[in-house]
């Protein structure tokens, strides 16, 4: 497990604390042809104008955390979508995120861009928990993927970074120059996963080839 310290200041310590998941072997031409389109959404399924186009990115993401900041596992697959079930009609790219984590990850788990947590859509979906195999629970949420990030990331060609974790909250002793003090400490343990260029353009020519209204930047 890698530990980076993200920021540090007197007052406070926050660390990113994760493993790099297993890299992606999906190809450009992969993300175009696995696009699917689904109308409408529950409860409305003849609303036509209501449009969803998703591919998923990797089957999945698997992760087992042992102690001492956090016990639990981490088993999410990720999707790229792009929706226009928003606000007037506004197209938007989205992340989409099937969780099933036990332990200390079944409550909540959060995405992380460049250290900035994405915001989620809506309240969480076809949430489940169990204990018949270790207890955990399972869930859908999307995220706001933003269009410039999305852009950015295929013209310099360096992709998205993303980690995949939860918050945990400590206090730790730190010495400031003259005396130790007591520091709140943010260790946030997770699993680090990249979105490759390449397959942010296959996602996106797809859409373009299906004549999808695309989001602005």
């Amino acid at each position: 497990m890698n530990i980076h310290t993200y920021t540090i200041s007197v007052l406070a310590l926050v660390v990113l604390a994760g493993c790099a998941a297993t890299p992606q072997s999906i190809s450009e031409m992969d993300m175009q042809e696995r696009i699917k389109l689904t109308s409408g959404y529950p409860g409305c399924p003849s609303c036509s104008k209501v449009k969803t186009y998703s591919s998923p990115l990797v089957s999945s993401i698997s992760t087992r955390f042992s102690g001492p900041e956090a016990i639990g596992w981490i088993n999410v697959k990720l999707s790229l979508a792009l929706t226009n079930k928003t606000e007037n009609f506004i197209p938007q790219y989205q992340l989409i995120a099937q969780f099933t984590n036990g332990g200390d990850f079944s409550d909540w788990t959060e995405i992380y861009i460049d250290g900035v947590k994405l915001s989620a859509t809506g309240d969480l979906q076809d949430k489940k928990c169990f204990n018949s195999i270790g207890s955990g629970c399972s869930w859908t949420q999307a995220y706001v993927l933003d269009a410039k990030r999305v852009e950015d990331a295929m013209k310099s060609n360096s992709g998205i970074d993303l980690f995949i974790g939860k918050p945990v909250h400590t206090t730790v002793l730190a010495n400031d120059g003259y005396i130790q003090r007591p520091v709140a400490k943010k260790t946030i343990i997770g699993v680090r996963e990249a979105i490759s260029s390449s397959v942010l353009a296959g996602f996106v020519k797809g859409l373009q080839a299906r004549g999808a209204d695309m989001p602005r930047t």
